[in-house]
């Protein structure tokens, strides 16, 4: 027959496995582009659609619309328009726009046919650069015949691309802002290029930007209205629209396809499409802002993933069905939670990791955990029934082969505390006034206790013995740990007290002493009943001290020892060098006065 503890090391092994497969799974089931992209698409649309809407600041850029008023009143075809954009271009100069783009091509010259509307555009290029307002013409990478004439690129300021790439569903959700060709030169896309040439802290742009379509819709003008606000000098009309604004000439009508399909914005039509110009303003108005939709590092995705997926794995492997259900919600709930605020904070979590990260680990760890847990059950019902306390079931389970009645020796520290003249206080008190108040007592003192991974061994009366440092080890051998206790205790009684939780008993006192030396711990009793103890000097010592609280009028007194061992973290007062019944040597007590803040 296979020992039982070799039974529980195999079965930790066969956990600790199970985890590392589902993990392993994880991953491997993130690298499927099949639905990940669909995953990741979907939710970032949600998320996109339905943030909170808010008081949002007026667009920083007009868009001077080619409509279907100005194609009426300018029948000629486009390419003969040369003239209309050089008046454009000096209404927007006049008014004192940052700079002005142009989402159309300006492919052809008519110097044969009109040659001064030619002219006319070139000089407003070039006036307008020479007055401070950068002029991009629009042009499309790997299309030779789909760039500005050269008559036109000599005196534009630059030119920037309009290729808009969209995901593999096609919608268009990032932009790249540059590309680099073998040389390390850099070419700029039109957004990018308003924005580089007119406004300083633009040097360095990232490579790739989420285009955030939250921003106010952009306004827009058309431009056939600008030419004749132009034409009758009302150019203070003008200044309002255009001062201080980055400007985009382009189409908006159903005339010039040009409607790419969006994730979601405010004017967006039943298809889910706008105008490729509103797309080009909403680049500028993402760059503006600074505070781009960014992405995890791929360090930083594999990090969360990996978190995700232990902690899923675990809370399936460690808990009952229904615990980790629970537990399993709530953690999708907070992750979810954490997903929305990120968002708002400009942050795209990658949304198809982390739901395989939820979802496959506990899958996994969840079977296994059913296929196991009845027999491990049984066994632990059969040979250690006798034990009521988790955290020694705990020890346990992690050091099966430490398992003795005997004990064994550590070194820890012991809290003792004890409600000053209780027995008296108490003598004016019914029974269930008595029980009521202690429960509410010993509520709050045992959270204390927990908060920083004290053990409670037990009640005693009125008081509490807690061990810090068994059976789980802590820092400085639990000293820390008891004086946050103590002081977090302390706190909790001015709560008590004004709540005055015993009638008749307007305010209570406690002593708490701490101290920090070896002892001996282990199961205490018989094959029916067992019971987690510790003894030792030590634990005697932690008591007198205690005691002592009463006569120096102070509230928590630690030892020598202990302080030693936190000295650099706690803020003490030296109170007296006592003789304490039982020992020899005289004891050096200090009062806690505060945790040190530590520096950063």
């Amino acid at each position: 027959m296979i020992p039982f503890w070799k039974v529980i090391k195999r079965a930790f092994l066969q956990k600790i496995l199970m985890i590392i497969f589902a993990v392993f799974l994880t991953f491997l089931a993130w690298q499927a582009k099949s639905w990940t992209e669909y995953f990741n698409h979907y939710l970032y649309d949600f998320l996109l659609a339905h943030q909170p809407i808010q008081t949002l600041p007026p667009s920083q850029v007009v868009i001077i619309g080619i409509d279907n008023a100005s194609l009426d009143v300018f029948p000629e075809p486009i390419v003969f328009w040369h003239g209309y954009f050089a008046e454009v271009i000096n209404a927007a100069k006049q008014a004192g726009a940052k700079a002005l783009g142009i989402d159309l091509i300006q492919t052809y010259a008519a110097k044969k046919l009109v040659p001064k509307i030619d002219l006319a555009f070139s000089r407003s290029l070039r006036k307008a650069d020479r007055a401070g307002m950068p002029v991009i013409l629009g042009y499309r990478i790997a299309t030779e015949s789909f760039t500005p004439h050269l008559r036109f690129k000599l005196s534009a300021t630059d030119m920037g691309y309009l290729n808009i790439k969209a995901s593999a569903d096609g919608a268009v959700r990032q932009q790249l802002l540059y590309t680099s060709n073998q040389k390390k030169e850099k070419k700029y896309s039109l957004a990018a290029q308003v924005v580089k040439l007119s406004t300083e802290g633009f040097n360095e742009l990232p490579k790739k930007i989420f285009i955030d379509y939250r921003f106010a819709m952009p306004q827009v003008i058309s431009l056939s209205q600008v030419i004749h606000l132009y034409q009758t000098q009302q150019i203070d009309k003008l200044k309002t629209i255009f001062k201080d604004k980055y400007v985009l000439i382009g189409s908006v009508t159903a005339k010039l396809p040009d409607k790419p399909v969006v994730p979601w914005a405010r004017h967006q039509d039943h298809e889910g499409r706008i105008h490729g110009v509103f797309i080009h303003a909403y680049i500028i108005e993402t760059l503006l802002n600074k505070n781009h939709l960014k992405q995890l590092s791929k360090i930083q995705t594999w990090v969360l993933g990996l978190m995700i997926a232990l902690v899923s794995a675990y809370l399936f492997i460690q808990l009952s069905p229904m615990q980790a259900i629970i537990y399993q919600s709530i953690f999708t709930l907070i992750i979810m939670g954490i997903s929305w605020f990120a968002f708002q904070f400009y942050w795209v979590l990658p949304f198809s990791l982390i739901f395989a990260a939820l979802l496959i680990p506990a899958l996994f760890s969840g079977s296994y955990k059913y296929a196991t847990e009845f027999i491990q059950f049984n066994a632990l019902k059969t040979h250690f029934k006798s034990y009521v306390n988790k955290e020694v079931m705990q020890e346990i389970l992690a050091n099966p082969g430490e398992i003795a009645i005997s004990g064994k020796k550590v070194k820890c520290t012991i809290m003792f505390t004890d409600i000053r003249g209780f027995t008296t206080l108490s003598e004016d008190l019914t029974p269930e006034e008595v029980v009521t108040g202690l429960n509410a007592y010993f509520s709050e003192m045992s959270q204390a206790v927990k908060n920083y991974n004290g053990y409670l061994n037990r009640y005693l009366g009125d008081g509490i013995l807690a061990i810090y440092g068994a059976p789980v080890e802590l820092e400085n051998y639990g000293a820390l740990a008891a004086v946050q206790s103590g002081l977090e205790m302390l706190e909790r009684l001015e709560q008590l007290n004004q709540q005055q939780i015993f009638p008749k008993i307007a305010k209570l006192q406690i002593g708490i002493g701490i101290h920090t030396g070896d002892v001996t711990v282990g199961n205490i009793g018989c094959k029916e009943k067992m019971d987690y103890s510790v003894i030792g000097d030590t634990v005697n010592l932690a008591s007198r001290i205690e005691s002592e609280t009463k006569y120096h009028k102070s509230d928590l007194l630690i030892s020598y020892n202990t302080y030693q061992l936190i000295k650099q973290q706690v803020e003490v007062k030296f109170v007296v060098e006592t003789q304490v019944k039982g020992r020899v040597k005289p004891v050096k007590l200090y009062q806690v006065i505060a945790i040190k803040r530590q520096k950063t």
